[in-house]
């Protein structure tokens, strides 16, 4: 009798140490989910808060890697067709690199999911990561934007941190077109401005070189570039700088030989043309 006892308060222990563990178990994955959603919801504050797209990113990339002990995170702009990637924001490398992430076959792949991608192994996305999440986001115009958050320590991340990336990677991405779109208008609006004020001082002047400086300096306030120059000539006898802007008062003058130079690539094609590589 006395043993039958016994065998039962042990059924019972055991019974109540199961319970046990399962209710620590179910309180840690609620009390993750609730943190989680806190970070969640701190993320899309910070984002709804940024005025600029350089205070947004770095501000996201910074959370992230505070969110997932992790030590590399990055927002890369894929960028309208005729632009070069762009990286938004990095943490944890340089913009350089974080570039040349996108061209990682990770990253390709990546872009090309319904869902964010989670990899592990080593060396991976060329930064020497252990495991990463790959986040894609695409814009109601087509633009694209890549999230990534990645660990150089032998940690993998799982299908909760998969989710919580995907959904502040949503909000990030929200948050890009809203400012995209802003800097859009502002550039528009510059343009135009640009064009009223470059057809004033065309008007102002008989001399083609003045009309020329005019109109370098017009274009170099409108696109926000560092230098305009303005050529006159032809494939026959080459082309002569008459006008610039952002350029030392020396260039004036300068003679570019027929069929050498991007101008005269352009000039042989007989439409604009548009280089990064220059």
């Amino acid at each position: 009798m006395r043993a039958a006892t016994a065998e039962g308060l042990a059924a019972v222990a055991a019974s109540s140490s199961e319970d046990a563990r399962g209710r620590d178990g179910t309180d840690g994955a609620l009390r993750r989910r609730f943190v989680q959603t806190a970070r969640r919801a701190e993320v899309v504050g910070l984002i709804n808060a940024a005025r600029n797209e350089a205070d947004l990113g770095l501000r996201f990339a910074e959370e992230l890697c505070e969110i997932f002990g992790a030590e590399v995170a990055f927002v890369l702009d894929g960028a309208p067709a005729d632009q070069p990637v762009r990286c938004v924001a990095a943490v944890g490398l340089s913009e350089a690199d974080a570039r040349a992430v996108l061209e990682e076959p990770d990253s390709a792949r990546a872009l090309r999911a319904d869902r964010a991608t989670v990899v592990s192994g080593s060396e991976l996305l060329g930064v020497g990561a252990f495991s990463a999440i790959l986040a894609p986001f695409i814009g109601e115009d087509g633009r694209t934007a890549l999230v990534g958050v990645a660990r150089l320590h032998e940690r993998d991340f799982d299908e909760q941190d998969r989710s919580l990336v995907e959904a502040v990677t949503l909000a990030v991405g929200h948050g890009l077109e809203r400012i995209w779109a802003y800097e859009e208008r502002d550039r528009r609006a510059e343009e135009q401005g640009a064009l009223v004020r470059a057809a004033k001082s065309l008007g102002r002047s008989l001399e083609t070189s003045e009309q020329l400086e005019s109109l370098c300096a017009e274009v170099r306030r409108a696109l926000n570039c560092d230098a305009v120059v303005a050529c006159l000539g032809d494939e026959v006898d080459g082309y002569v700088a008459i006008g610039a802007a952002g350029m030392p008062d020396s260039f004036l003058g300068f003679r570019q030989p027929p069929g050498t130079g991007q101008g005269g690539h352009a000039a042989r094609a007989d439409r604009t043309l548009v280089t990064h590589d220059y």
